[in-house]
């Protein structure tokens, strides 16, 4: 796999789908969309998402291994996450690199080291080894969910420090029915991608229905950009609208906490 950026007539193949059937498949069923065309295109597929720009999916561990490894001076993933800058500020670990990711990462370091290594790993072992002990020999189970299971217990026990009782077991319930909301387009956490989408939905049924455009131009954001907006306008009023809906989401999911 080589590690120059490729032109975009150099893009791998992928599906020819309008841009919100791609987006309205990988919202509803991500997981089954990725795997029809990884089956279909092989491991390097591109599509085309509501972002505005083509995404490359590299299903082979070692292309994913060459891009983690790769030189700093290439690989810049800082650049790639510009759009989080309103979030996070242009002094997170996630907005930099090379020299300046380095140095912000050494800071990060300490819990990555020495006893704390090997008790996060005995605690991924022990949290293996139960799951693993509740499987009978001859039965048909979907794999995702166990693994979820693993996970979320690594994760409290490693994280949280909730290692055990009723405590433990009202965060795991607390957990996945937080991340179902991240993952289900009908909630609330993935508001500003069903809004693009549905602008998308409503752009094209309205102009084959009645020959009218509803927006200048979509999705969404292509429509301010009509009207003259900055593109970090654009970004900064769209992060703010998924920022609210990512802090009622929140918000429902701290007051299921504490009616628990």
């Amino acid at each position: 796999m080589s590690l120059e950026a490729p032109e975009l007539t150099e893009l791998p193949p992928g599906p020819r789908q309008p841009q919100y059937a791609q987006a309205l498949q990988w919202l509803s069923r991500p997981q089954e969309f990725m795997l029809r065309q990884r089956e279909r295109f092989g491991d390097v597929f591109t599509f085309d998402f509501i972002t505005g720009f083509p995404l490359v999916v590299l299903a082979d561990p070692e292309d994913v291994r060459t891009v983690f490894t790769g030189p700093a001076e290439v690989m810049h993933a800082g650049e790639a996450n510009v759009v989080l800058e309103p979030i996070v500020g242009s002094n997170s670990v996630l907005l930099l690199d090379e020299g300046r990711h380095l140095r912000e990462r050494r800071l990060l370091l300490p819990p990555f080291h020495g006893d704390r290594m090997r008790r996060y790993g005995e605690i991924m072992e022990e949290a293996v080894e139960r799951e693993v002990s509740t499987w009978r020999e001859g039965e048909t189970m979907p794999l995702i969910e166990r693994m979820q299971a693993i996970t979320l217990e690594v994760i409290m026990r490693a994280v949280f420090g909730v290692d055990s009782g009723a405590e433990m077991e009202r965060l795991r319930e607390l957990l996945v029915r937080m991340l179902a909301q991240t993952t289900d387009p009908g909630r609330l956490l993935a508001g500003l991608f069903l809004i693009i989408t549905v602008s998308v939905i409503l752009q094209v049924g309205s102009f084959k229905l009645t020959g009218r455009r509803v927006f200048r131009m979509a999705p969404l954001h292509h429509h301010f950009e009509m009207r003259g907006w900055p593109e970090i306008q654009i970004v900064v009023r769209f992060w703010i609208i998924q920022g609210v809906c990512i802090g009622a989401g929140l918000g429902i999911f701290y007051a299921e906490w504490v009616r628990a």
